[in-house]
């Protein structure tokens, strides 16, 4: 009977641990578990869903994630035509290039579209960066983008010495 009782009290806990662990779960990361922005791509490896628009978590930090039509993230969910009339810049790199941890308008991403939009001949930078990006998703994905008719001017890689371990 002690070994039963004792079996009785050790599933009653576990399912207690598993109770308490769900709900603090949902309540505390729930968005971001149910709806990622991040996906699984056939070409390039990993990006962003296209034109999302919600919270991730960054240890225990919450912040805003929006992306635009291409996939990356933006200010808005807005709709980036494949062609601009103005100046256009690809930036690509790994987290930093992502601004994990913060809104697209806190990264220097960000700052740069600002600063271009600000200018009289206007410049957008089109934020491509993604965490654990390597050299051979850069390639990648800015193959992909060509192909795709995506025009840009330039291209901005900001690597670093993680790409290495990445790769």
């Amino acid at each position: 009977s002690r070994v039963l009782f004792g079996a009785a009290m050790l599933s009653y806990c576990l399912l207690l641990f598993l109770l308490f662990d769900f709900a603090y779960s949902s309540l505390t990361r729930g968005d971001e578990q149910r709806h990622g922005s991040r996906i699984a791509h056939a070409v390039y490896d990993h990006g962003f869903i296209a034109k999302f628009e919600g919270h991730e978590a960054w240890g225990n930090l919450r912040y805003q994630v929006i992306t635009n039509s291409l996939g990356f993230k933006d200010a808005s969910t807005r709709d980036v035509p494949l062609k601009s009339s103005s100046r256009r810049v690809l930036v690509m790199g790994d987290s930093f290039a992502e601004g994990v941890g913060m809104r697209f308008e806190d990264s220097f991403v960000g700052l740069l579209q600002r600063a271009g939009q600000e200018r009289n001949d206007k410049v957008e930078f089109l934020n491509a960066g993604v965490v654990s990006y390597s050299p051979s998703i850069y390639y990648k994905k800015i193959k992909y983008l060509l192909d795709a008719g995506l025009q840009f001017d330039e291209v901005l890689l900001f690597s670093d010495s993680s790409d290495v371990i990445d790769e």
